[in-house]
């Protein structure tokens, strides 16, 4: 997979971009989709509890291109 992947795809995958409790998960949808960024930290107390970081989460994925082999 990592093959597939050019320069600029492989170096975003090595950031990580923060996500606080009450921030919109929309935020870093450019960080994502544009700079490639791999991973996210959930931080903060997020009072809608799991249901919450879920839904976050589900969204923060719908961002990220498809990469094939």
């Amino acid at each position: 997979m990592v093959n597939a992947m050019d320069m600029d795809t492989r170096i975003g995958q090595l950031v990580m971009a923060p996500l606080y409790a009450g921030n919109d998960p929309a935020s870093l949808a450019s960080l994502i989709a544009d700079r490639h960024v791999g991973s996210v930290l959930i931080i903060g107390k997020w009072t809608g509890g799991v249901a919450s970081v879920r839904a976050a989460d589900d969204q923060l994925q719908g961002y990220a291109p498809v990469i094939t082999a």
